[in-house]
């Protein structure tokens, strides 16, 4: 018999996960929780857990530090992120993280029984939105490779500093360089990532893997 541990904080959608699983075709025990705390508690008290369904935001851990704990405390176990999110950043770091599948809560039953499946049989389930963001993030680094030679060493420096959000003053003491020439570096820069601000250039940097 399957061991199965739900953790949701809404009780309609343990509901329908549930109903779900009365569709697979196995049998199963069934062990429901409704935040951070009660799952870790459950894992150290029962871990021999065929399968985890976690929700990615419940009450006591935010966002990816709960799944790190549960995965930490249920090294065997594999779990399952189902989410509301349907950001494939979300989902990449998620199956990076160590979660054998994403399954966003919009998803078909059908879908959900295929992760389930392909899970339990040794697999992991990438959703297929996660497959669009791999070949655009395939693309930005073709972008960077192109973009690369056009940009300094010093540049890079200072776009470094810039992500880490130091103002001019403080790249300028970092780098040894006067107000005036980190300003002059700080322009150009955003010429060539063709950005506004500060915080674009970052964004546009760590997207381009010039960091």
């Amino acid at each position: 018999m399957l061991k199965i541990l739900i953790a949701d904080d809404h009780a309609l959608m343990r509901e329908g996960i549930q109903m779900v699983l009365d569709r697979f075709d196995k049998k199963y025990q069934l062990t429901n929780t409704t935040n951070y705390e009660e799952v870790l508690q459950q894992i150290n008290e029962t871990p021999d857990f065929d399968l985890i369904l976690l929700d990615l935001n419940m009450p006591g851990y935010k966002h990816f530090s709960g799944l790190e704990q549960v995965l930490s405390g249920a090294e065997k176990t594999p779990v399952i992120v189902l989410s509301a999110s349907e950001n494939p950043a979300d989902m990449q770091q998620s199956i990076d993280l160590g979660a054998k599948g994403f399954v966003p809560k919009s998803a078909s039953n059908e879908v959900l029984v295929a992760a389930l499946e392909l899970v339990l049989s040794g697999g992991i389930y990438i959703p297929p939105q996660l497959f669009n963001y791999s070949r655009n993030n395939e693309n930005a680094t073709q972008n960077s490779a192109a973009l690369q030679p056009a940009i300094t060493r010093r540049q890079k420096e200072v776009l470094a500093l810039i992500a880490q959000g130091e103002s001019n003053k403080e790249i300028g003491r970092t780098l040894g360089l006067s107000e005036g020439t980190v300003r002059t570096h700080v322009n150009a820069i955003f010429k060539l990532l063709n950005v506004n601000n500060r915080t674009q250039a970052g964004v546009k940097a760590r997207t381009l893997d010039l960091l």
